[in-house]
């Protein structure tokens, strides 16, 4: 506790301790030798004026002969540190009008700075000018260039006159340049970042190029066909993936249309020009090749659609011979027949499209020509053995004129044309031999066989009757009519 109390004590001893030692200093100053002081700061103040002199002077010559202006306050300087090296008390002292004599040198001295370090200054802002320019235009490069100078020159302004951006003018312009900068630096983040671009897609169309070139290769071959085009057509879209992927770096295309002298641009488009050179050759040996198997495609379809022409003329003649058919009729279907073979001989015997059907089998026009080829046969085959088989129906009675007979009494021309008939009915039961007697118990002859009959059974009567009075209406020794046989009626 006694502690405690005491420590309050002994610091305002201390602090009286101290007041006494300051006041006794005081008092010390206070009685010491006045003019000793004033005549040191007189003779400092002397030293002074002499250079302030020079200051004057400098001030006067700054703007026309800055050299010897900077000379000048080198000698102001010079007296000045003189004059603080015998009273230093010349820098705080307002006797005789030092504080304002050491402000206006002071002024002196910054306006020989400026001076000297405007000139610099405007020059690098003459770069700063053609790096704006060189901006616009979008070199990058030479805008870096004209930047860097601009740069330098205002450090070495600054170093002589620090204080350059209080003058109002050369301030606005500095803060100009340095909106060029800030522009300059963007843009040439975005030309890093497109360079990085134009590097991937220089990469990129490496790949591209190198995928074609194999297919080029490949479809360079002298045994390069049809049977080749598939493979060759797989190649070609492979490079087309590797050059989608490159065309996708937009970036890198603008950059390298801007800036068309950059190394990376170069490089980039004469890689373009390659790959396109090399995508045209295969295209177009792709082309070619594809030109031919069409065209053999379409002969083969050609070809297949002959036959199915003629294999429908085919089908459909097959279906009159479900009735009975006449001799020209049937000639006619003969002909259809004929026809319809030489359809078939003419693809059959063509070496070209059955080599091509053959080669390539697996094309679905070889397919289609082969089974129009298998049923065109097959119905031939089947219309030439009906054809064969089939016999003509007999043809219908001939119609005499009655301009060559006599014209018969009106009363007995209905009888006499009875009686006629009557009589050849009776000469074909008389003369039909025993056995054709019994043919009504068996199957009806077919058309072909009556006729035949019938022609037979003329033929006898007409070679063992002549002398029969049923055929006096054909005697041959009546002058006004010509002479007519039984096939006549018949026929």
């Amino acid at each position: 506790m006694t502690l405690e109390r005491s420590t309050p004590i002994k610091t305002n001893s201390l602090t009286a301790a101290l007041s006494i030692l300051v006041s006794m200093l005081i008092c010390t100053l206070s009685i010491s030798p006045v003019y000793a002081d004033e005549t040191s700061l007189n003779v400092a103040i002397d030293a002074y004026l002499v250079g302030f002199r020079a200051c004057n002077e400098a001030n006067n010559l700054r703007s026309s002969d800055l050299a010897q202006a900077k000379a000048n306050f080198n000698y102001y300087t010079q007296q000045l540190n003189k004059a603080i090296a015998i009273d230093e008390t010349i820098l705080i002292t307002s006797s005789r009008e030092m504080e304002t004599n050491i402000k206006y040198c002071k002024r002196v001295e910054s306006n020989i700075q400026r001076a000297e370090a405007t000139p610099i200054l405007e020059q690098g802002i003459d770069f700063c000018k053609l790096s704006k320019a060189a901006l616009t235009d979008s070199n990058l490069t030479l805008a870096a260039s004209e930047i860097g100078q601009y740069q330098e020159l205002k450090e070495q302004a600054l170093i002589i006159a620090p204080d350059l951006m209080e003058v109002f003018v050369l301030a606005s312009k500095i803060r100009t340049c340095t909106r060029v900068e800030e522009k300059l630096q963007k843009a040439v983040n975005a030309a890093t970042l497109a360079e990085e671009e134009m590097k991937k897609a220089i990469i990129a169309y490496q790949d591209f190029k190198a995928q074609c070139e194999t297919a080029r290769q490949f479809t360079s071959k002298p045994n390069f066909g049809i049977y080749q085009l598939l493979k060759a057509n797989k190649l070609l879209t492979q490079a087309h993936k590797r050059k989608k992927s490159a065309r996708q770096n937009a970036k890198a295309f603008e950059l390298a249309e801007k800036n068309p002298s950059s190394e990376n641009a170069i490089a980039l488009v004469s890689l373009i020009k390659e790959s396109q050179q090399c995508e045209s050759d295969v295209s177009s040996a792709i082309r070619r090749v594809t030109k031919a198997k069409r065209s053999n495609q379409k002969q083969l379809s050609n070809a297949s659609k002959s036959l199915a022409s003629a294999l429908k003329e085919c089908k459909s003649a097959q279906k009159e011979f479900k009735s009975p058919l006449t001799a020209a009729e049937i000639n006619t279907l003969k002909g259809l027949y004929n026809a319809t073979s030489d359809v078939k001989e003419s693809i059959t015997s063509n070496k070209l499209i059955m080599d091509l059907s053959q080669q390539h089998k697996t094309w679905p026009q070889s397919k289609s020509l082969k089974q129009n080829l298998k049923s065109t046969t097959s119905c031939l085959s089947i219309f030439d053995a009906t054809l064969k088989a089939i016999k003509p129906i007999p043809n219908t009675p001939v119609i005499i004129d009655s301009n060559a007979t006599p014209d018969p009494d009106p009363d007995t021309d209905t009888d006499t044309d009875t009686d006629t008939l009557t009589k050849a009915e009776n000469l074909d039961n008389t003369t039909t031999n025993p056995a054709q007697t019994n043919t009504s118990l068996k199957t009806p002859p077919t058309p072909t066989e009556e006729i035949s009959e019938k022609l037979t059974e003329a033929e006898v009567t007409n070679n063992t009757e002549d002398s029969d009075d049923e055929f006096d209406e054909f005697d041959t020794n009546d002058p006004s009519q010509k002479h007519k046989s039984w096939l006549d009626v018949i026929n």
